[in-house]
């Protein structure tokens, strides 16, 4: 994936982070990526709110040109967290009138980064990205009139990414005779991403896939993304594509917008 797939496949799974047993959003929409942190959006933002930063970046660091479209960037997110009430800043580290354990009211800076690090430390191929925790800054706070002692941190990662974006397609797709003019279709979805839409599938008469997702039959399917689907094309030889859709422009996605490659399968049903 590109660096912007990268970090707003980060921000989509800080934004959907929930307390657990089943409490509510950690940071709701309080996830943005900036440059700088100005003191106007410390106001205009809830805390806790994170700040995800681009790093600097180094082309194919390790490997002397032997992969050219690798880049290792240093991304860092920046957790801002405010709790009001004491004379030294202790509530805004550690917590303190807290109303529910469900909730984000009263957590501390310390309480509020394990979330960060169960949901981005180790982010991996499972996750469509390369992700590693490196390091953190020292703890720091300083008092704000209207806000009392606003507690910082900063988490650097190591991140592996490419030049282009990328859209990946199913695997294992494959279609086997269940008799009855029945066919069995079974695949594997790609990793879940911010843009991650719908399957979409079609069919055609014959040996030869259809080549495009306008070509051929369109196969309706019962949900967004399943990873099965029984269809009842008849007694035959039929060829399906199978094509992974992704949306860039809403949030979360509700169009064809962009189309993975295809992968075909061919069977003889009975």
């Amino acid at each position: 994936m590109s660096e912007w797939q990268d970090l707003m496949q980060i921000r989509s799974r800080l934004r959907a982070a929930l307390w657990p047993g089943g409490g509510s959003s950690v940071f709701g929409d309080n996830v943005v990526v900036s440059a700088a942190l100005s003191e106007g959006a410390v106001h205009a933002l809830t805390a806790p709110f994170v700040v995800i930063q681009p790093g600097g970046g180094q082309h194919d660091p390790d490997n002397d040109g032997q992969e050219p479209g690798l880049i290792r960037v240093e991304p860092s997110l920046l957790l801002v967290v405010s709790i009001p009430g004491d004379a030294v800043g202790e509530n805004a580290i550690l917590g303190a009138n807290r109303l529910s354990e469900l909730a984000s009211d009263g957590r501390g800076l310390l309480e509020v980064q394990e979330i960060i690090f169960q949901q981005v430390r180790l982010m991996n191929s499972d996750d469509g990205i390369r992700l590693e925790f490196r390091g953190s800054s020292e703890a720091n706070a300083v008092q704000d009139p209207d806000l009392g002692y606003v507690a910082f941190r900063e988490y650097i990662f190591e991140l592996w990414t490419g030049f282009e974006r990328f859209y990946p397609t199913v695997a294992w797709f494959t279609a086997t005779d269940q008799g009855s003019g029945i066919a069995r279709l079974l695949w594997r979805n790609p990793s879940s991403r911010f843009d991650l839409f719908r399957i979409r599938i079609r069919r055609a008469a014959g040996s030869i896939a259809p080549a495009t997702i306008n070509d051929g039959v369109e196969i309706t399917l019962p949900t967004d993304l399943p990873v099965s689907h029984n269809d009842t094309p008849g007694a035959g030889t039929f060829s399906y594509s199978i094509f992974v859709t992704y949306d860039e422009r809403t949030e979360p996605p509700d169009t064809d917008d962009h189309i993975s490659s295809k992968l075909a399968a061919t069977v003889l049903v009975t």
